[in-house]
């Protein structure tokens, strides 16, 4: 006997005081006190015409952003499986904007600060299609995509909810909540929710796609060691982090540099970095009105001396401006570094912190900018002819 059909079971003994809609929005309002969560979840896939299981086991990771125009949280999962070991080791992030999704030996991002559409929400007649980093399966499983998803069925006149309080799921005392969504008279989707009825965090989910057809589908998914209110790291959700942690799939399978070089011919993204030597910022705005080149360094970078030097050797007679963006922050080392180069021009430090954005995964990296901010030329990596690109990128 199925989970759903055994719950039922045991359902149809308990008697239901509430008023109609009343435990719907007691488990809603519990899920919308819930600020950060941690779990991992058993998920399952049933497919009957070819009477196969598919299974996965998801370590979800999530927390509330009150900031972000394009999601209400931030979140972390990766997957493994035993029945398809190839999707091992596989994982999905996003946060303020910057979508990854590493999968297939490829890792596709997105990032709204070159592209937004990607993100926004699209609609196909009545049907609400989400954007990139909402979209799939898995971040459907993080209880703060639940509680969207709630909020929408219980306004959804097509939607019939049933309420059960105070029973007994997995072993745990949890509200539940059955969900049937009709269309044009026809059943399109069933689902059963188990809420823990003391944390209101999620602790079964069984939706049914096409109930009652031979392509019909069954997604179960079983929670367990959730957490509410877990202290992440303060670099978790972060590019940085990944570049740690998930070193080989964030450099080795990473398209190499295509993200930077997409930026030719298109508007630099907006930047303030401190400068090194002095007080005071330099900002995208700044470089305005003047053919700007912009070199990214780091000082364990291969070859990084030599590109410095060869900017260095550069007419800076007033025609355009030379930049040195530096990957550390500020520190005695770091000047002592220029200091025992010779190098005596324009230095920002901290430049890891844009680097995510510009699409900088390694050093050294080539920006040409002119009057009006537009990138003229990119180049990765030391080249010998770098002082005959700027030349010709800028025209002088």
């Amino acid at each position: 006997m199925s989970s759903k059909w055994y719950l039922w079971a045991f359902l149809f003994i308990v008697p239901v005081n509430l008023s109609a809609g009343e435990l719907t929005d007691r488990i809603i309002s519990q899920l919308e006190q819930l600020k950060s969560y941690k779990g991992n979840a058993s998920f399952e896939v049933t497919l009957p015409m070819t009477d196969e299981d598919v299974h996965y086991d998801l370590l979800l990771a999530g927390m509330v952003v009150p900031d972000d125009s394009l999601s209400s949280y931030k979140y972390y999962i990766e997957i493994e499986s035993d029945t398809h070991p190839s999707v091992s080791g596989n994982f999905l992030a996003y946060f303020y904007g910057n979508y990854y999704n590493f999968s297939n030996g490829r890792l596709r991002e997105y990032h709204a600060v070159e592209n937004v559409s990607p993100f926004q929400i699209r609609y196909s007649g009545n049907y609400e299609i989400p954007g990139v980093h909402q979209s799939g399966i898995f971040p459907g499983e993080l209880p703060f995509e639940i509680l969207t998803q709630l909020k929408k069925l219980k306004d959804n006149p097509e939607v019939t909810i049933i309420e059960y309080p105070d029973t007994l799921v997995e072993g745990i005392r949890s509200n539940a909540l059955t969900v049937e969504e009709w269309g044009k008279g026809e059943l399109l989707r069933s689902a059963l929710y188990a809420f823990d009825k003391k944390t209101g965090l999620p602790v079964y989910k069984e939706i049914e796609n096409n109930p009652g057809h031979l392509g019909s589908q069954t997604i179960t998914t079983y929670y367990k060691e959730s957490e509410a209110g877990y202290r992440f790291p303060p670099d978790y959700f972060t590019e940085d982090r990944l570049l740690r942690d998930k070193n080989q799939a964030m450099t080795l399978y990473r398209e190499s540099n295509f993200k930077v070089h997409s930026l030719k011919g298109r508007e630099l993204p907006s930047f303030s970095l401190p400068y090194l030597r002095r007080e005071g910022r330099l900002s995208s705005e700044d470089i305005k009105g003047i053919k700007t080149v912009l070199l990214f360094l780091d000082t364990q970078g291969s070859f990084c001396t030599e590109a410095l030097h060869s900017i260095d050797v550069l007419d800076q007679g007033g025609s355009c401006q030379y930049v040195v963006i530096m990957k550390e922050p500020a520190s005695d080392i770091l000047k002592q570094w220029l200091i025992e180069r010779n190098f005596s021009g324009m230095v920002l430090s901290n430049g890891n912190a844009i680097a995510g954005k510009l699409g900088i995964t390694g050093y050294p990296v080539l920006i040409v900018t002119d009057e009006q901010g537009i990138v003229k030329e990119v180049s990765t990596g030391y080249d010998p002819e770098w002082a005959f690109k700027i030349r010709k990128a800028l025209n002088i």
